[in-house]
């Protein structure tokens, strides 16, 4: 006998669920509490009222969603019997609906295709500021000396008696070493005065155009980025190994599609963007394992074939502003300034995906009418003289890159 479920046992097996409803009294199912659906399709159900929730008794056998407060999706798993509750506004008492899975029908024609492309732009654009300045003056003589210098840059003092002090520092006594040095000295009155100033800025753009192609109700995903190893410690019997395991990390999107009736699509879309960030990082067993800065989203929506949606507002602000200074002498103005050091740094990060999905259909069966990129240069052989004597870098397959 064949697992297949013909049509009339689909109509049997509802009839069966109405005829044993009406059996038990008030509270059976009608007929319109039926829902007939095959594993590995879906169907509609259209709820009295707006819905606010949705339950299944037995999830391995169909799955609801509300894609809509009158749109109730449900999803056939595995062949059998089971019920789900709707809760509606204006009831007092949920609404139970019977639901009969009958086995997949294989070999029949789709008369629509559920397979859905969506076409993907991720931009993130990072920009980023920063502001130092430092002073260090520093005047040694036969007897005396005075400095005044940042943090970091006097490393010790050494000497004394009549050679007089020898002020000790690795950096030169430069303020800021990476930085720009305006530096004046003195040689007959023993006088070095620097001046350290540094601003940067910076952009960062980062482009993404992922295209994934998912049957309706299954997830894809895409990933644009890397994995770093992570030390896990197991224990056994015989003693702890360490064994390695891979986080990712980057540009990653998810997206469930959902065909549904009138040419509409539902997607669940979860974007996620991710980086290392060794200054979050933790120390085991003598390695260090680097945290992740982590911006994620989940969000879902309806949309029309080929209709577009943005989500934007995925920013991070980072502002940092350190002063150091001797007290009291750095708070004066004007002079202040020889006695303090300052440091001013902005970072801003914005995330904006545009996702777009187009119900599309398997290409034909002849895969050599497809194009393929670079296909023109398949029969790109240049000779020696071509190749020493004309060719300029243009790489024209039909020859009119030979001549600038």
């Amino acid at each position: 006998m064949s697992a297949q479920a013909t049509p009339d046992a689909r109509i049997v097996a509802a009839l069966a669920l109405l005829i044993g409803g009406l059996c038990l009294g008030p509270a059976s199912a009608r007929a319109s509490d039926v829902v007939v659906v095959d594993a590995g399709s879906q169907s509609v159900l259209v709820p009295p009222g707006a819905a606010r929730r949705a339950s299944v008794a037995d999830p391995g056998i169909a799955d609801v969603e509300i894609v809509h407060p009158r749109e109730i999706l449900v999803r056939g798993k595995h062949p059998g019997a089971t019920h789900i509750l709707i809760w509606v506004d204006g009831w007092e008492e949920p609404r139970q609906y019977e639901v009969s899975v009958g086995a997949p029908q294989l070999g029949e024609p789709a008369e629509e295709s559920a397979q859905v492309q969506i076409e993907t732009r991720i931009v993130e654009l990072s920009r980023r500021a920063l502001r130092q300045a430092g002073i260090s003056l520093t005047r040694i003589g036969d007897n005396t000396t005075i400095s005044v210098t940042p943090p970091g840059t006097l490393s010790g003092i050494s000497g004394g008696g009549g050679a007089g002090f020898i002020l000790d520092s690795a950096s030169g006594f430069l303020p800021l070493s990476q930085a720009f040095n305006l530096v004046y000295g003195n040689a007959g009155e023993n006088l070095l005065v620097t001046l350290s100033v540094l601003e940067q800025n910076g952009m960062a753009h980062t482009l993404a155009e992922p295209t994934l192609v998912a049957l309706s109700g299954q997830t894809a995903s895409f990933l644009a980025g890397g994995e770093f190893p992570i030390p896990v410690v197991q224990n056994g019997g015989s003693g702890s190994s360490i064994t390695i395991e891979f986080k990712p990390f980057g540009i990653r999107l998810m997206v469930t599609p959902t065909v549904l009736p009138h040419d509409r699509i539902s997607l669940r879309v979860a974007p996620e963007v991710s980086e290392i960030d060794f200054t979050a990082g933790v120390e085991t067993g003598g390695v260090t394992v680097p945290g992740l800065i982590t911006r994620r989203a989940d969000t879902m929506i309806e949309l029309g074939d080929g209709e577009s949606f943005a989500i934007s507002g995925l920013v991070s602000q980072q502002l940092s502003a350190n002063v150091d200074k001797i007290p009291g002498l750095g708070d004066l103005p004007i002079l202040g300034a020889l006695f303090k050091s300052t440091r001013f740094e902005r970072e801003d990060r914005e995330l904006l995906m545009i996702v777009s999905p187009h119900r599309v259909r398997p290409a034909a069966a002849n895969a050599e009418d497809l194009p393929l990129p670079g296909e023109e240069y398949r029969n790109y052989n240049p000779g020696l003289f071509e190749l020493q004597g004309l060719e300029t870098g243009r790489f024209d397959p039909d020859g009119a890159g030979f001549w600038p």
